[in-house]
């Protein structure tokens, strides 16, 4: 994942109010694991995904347009 890449992601948990621990807890992660995740150093998992996805309330597009392009 690129910088702008992880900026749209981080932003869009901002936007919620929610701190990277919260989103960490919501999808399973420990907090450590998220922050690696969020900063690009390591990938989702599909089911890690999936979670983030209700967690953040982010649309199939915006899930798409942030991992996968």
């Amino acid at each position: 994942m690129d910088n702008v890449k992880n900026r749209e992601l981080k932003a869009s948990r901002i936007r919620l109010g929610m701190t990277q621990k919260d989103v960490a807890k919501l999808i399973g992660i420990g907090e450590t694991s998220y922050v690696h995740r969020e900063n690009g150093k390591h990938d989702f998992s599909v089911m890690q995904l999936r979670k983030l996805k209700v967690a953040l309330k982010l649309t199939n597009e915006q899930i798409i347009n942030i991992f996968f392009e």
